[in-house]
């Protein structure tokens, strides 16, 4: 066994010029394209992995819900963030979103659905769109989108209009790589309110009071 564990260590890739191991989510993950265009996207689907946990978590030690908001997790929101991965406030964001999410799906028994919506978005992705980097527009229209879903209300590209620009405008332009963010975050986005909305139907989640999570990060 441990034979075969250092057999792939020295296989594993190092993601993005590092020489520490490759994250998975940008190094073989089906989605992988999708997390390195968006360090949103990156961060959402760590902050979802640590919220399920600690959601999973409080489910068998039944604790009931906790205020996620106060953790040492939602604080700093950086967990799996390297420098060389781009922007960090994105990633951030995006984290602190996932987090949320997560532990919600977790504590009120749904499933970890994360990864399937998001492989989802990755396989409608435009090749001649966007590249296979990081990527400023892209980024900042999928966090401007999947926050207008959220919130119900589109402000900065509204879908009709994105859809038009898309089709229309220069497949290099800013405004093009924006709006085609901003349409695969409006779905992300879509897809967590609804997922919250039949949780909160099925199974309202009574109030608890308790002390914040608090202590050494997790």
């Amino acid at each position: 066994m441990l034979a075969v564990m250092a057999a792939l260590a020295l296989v594993s890739a190092p993601a993005y010029g590092s020489d520490k191991p490759a994250d998975y989510h940008v190094s073989s993950d089906p989605a992988q394209r999708l997390f390195r265009l968006s360090l949103f996207a990156h961060g959402y689907i760590h902050g979802y992995e640590s919220g399920f946990a600690m959601g999973d978590e409080d489910v068998q030690m039944a604790r009931g819900e906790q205020p996620i908001e106060k953790s040492s997790e939602y604080h700093y929101a950086d967990r799996g963030y390297e420098r060389a991965f781009g922007d960090r406030e994105s990633f951030r964001a995006g984290f602190r979103e996932g987090l949320m999410v997560g532990y919600h799906d977790a504590i009120s028994g749904g499933e970890f659905r994360a990864l399937g919506e998001l492989r989802r978005l990755a396989t409608g992705l435009e090749s001649e769109l966007v590249s296979n980097a990081s990527d400023a527009p892209y980024d900042g229209g999928f966090l401007a989108g999947y926050r207008a879903a959220r919130q119900d209300h589109p402000e900065e590209c509204k879908l009709e209009e994105s859809k038009a620009a898309a089709n229309a405008a220069s497949v290099n332009s800013v405004r093009a790589r924006f709006c085609s963010g901003f349409l695969d975050g409006y779905e992300l986005g879509e897809s967590d309110s609804g997922a919250i909305a039949t949780a909160r139907e099925r199974s309202p989640q009574p109030s608890v009071t308790s002390a914040a999570r608090s202590g050494p990060r997790r």
